[in-house]
């Protein structure tokens, strides 16, 4: 229960007493006000009923006589003033009476509002409750068909190479990596898979695009030394590959490589193979284009001295 929704049970509850209160008051006072109004009929009535009584006899009635309408005030006075006092304080209480209606009522406009608050208040958790199933659904449902997408590639690049994916896919690990604004509380934002923005490099950089990690291959052929001892020249690429290699691996293809995994040339050739194969995979899902595979191609290449080259692994521009 929010804050909010605490603040605004307490004040209903509050004006809901006041509510109590008041009404009880506009009784008291309506009570009070009705007779005062039936007092201030009768009262006067019965006076002047009373004194026409007992001075009957002396009463003269000549309505042709105007100073006797001229006296009607001075005779009947008592009558008339009590008449005038009594509605004096029959109005005093008409607008007590009214004041305290008019709190009553401004009392119950202040309930409405808060009980309306209320059930915005319930109808926007019910909205956030609703919204986050729909996002928690529509997330898993994206992410299953993501699973199946990877699945019908790998299906795909084992018969265009002839031969099964050396790979091995933690598919909900590449779901995060490609679609990293996706989860299941936010649902799907990301439609399509993208190259992840704060991948890090092997130079520990954090590069958001794959022309960035070219470049790190790129440079990585700059600076290879001209070395002419085999064993320092194959650790060199060794290192080199295993760095490349396990850029790719976190995204969630394949298990990270140790500094020793290449023993030889013929697992740094399989590494090399299933680097490829995961740029095949990358050009299928739409991460990257065939043209930028193709840059990515050259660019080991040049780093590893031809050791490989795409027509030496079967390996055709589109799937």
């Amino acid at each position: 229960m929010t804050d909010i929704r605490l603040k605004l049970e307490a004040e209903l509850e509050s004006v809901t007493t006041l509510i109590t209160s008041k009404s009880k008051e506009v009784i008291s006072a309506k009570k009070k006000y009705d007779f005062s109004f039936t007092l201030t009929i009768l009262a006067p009535t019965a006076f002047f009923l009373l004194q026409i009584c007992f001075t009957w006899d002396s009463l003269v009635w000549n309505p042709a006589d105007q100073s006797l309408w001229a006296g009607i005030k001075d005779t009947f006075s008592f009558s008339i003033g009590t008449f005038g006092v009594l509605a004096a304080i029959t109005g005093m209480l008409g607008f007590n009476h009214r004041a305290k209606q008019l709190d009553l009522q401004q009392l119950r406009a202040s309930k409405q509002v808060i009980m309306a608050e209320l059930q915005f208040d319930l109808a926007n958790k019910q909205f956030i409750t609703s919204q986050a199933r729909e996002n928690l659904k529509l997330f898993y449902e994206h992410e299953s068909i993501f699973e199946k997408q990877l699945e019908h590639v790998s299906s795909k690049l084992e018969k265009l190479h002839g031969e099964p994916m050396n790979i091995i896919l933690d598919s909900k690990h590449i779901y995060n990596s490609l679609f990293p604004d996706n989860s299941p509380d936010s649902g799907v934002i990301d439609h399509d898979p993208k190259w992840p923005e704060s991948l890090g490099g092997w130079t520990k950089k954090k590069y958001g695009s794959f022309r960035g990690y070219v470049q790190q291959i790129k440079d990585y052929a700059k600076e290879y030394p001209l070395i002419s001892n085999n064993t320092d020249d194959f650790e060199y690429e060794a290192n080199a590959l295993i760095d490349i290699y396990n850029t790719i691996a976190a995204i969630g293809f394949n298990k990270y490589l140790e500094d020793d995994a290449v023993k030889s040339l013929a697992t740094q050739f399989k590494y090399i193979q299933d680097i490829v194969f995961t740029l095949d995979y990358f050009v299928a899902l739409k991460v990257i284009t065939i043209e930028e595979k193709t840059q990515a191609l050259d660019a080991m290449y040049n780093l590893f001295g031809g050791l490989f080259w795409p027509e030496q692994l079967n390996i055709g521009d589109t799937i």
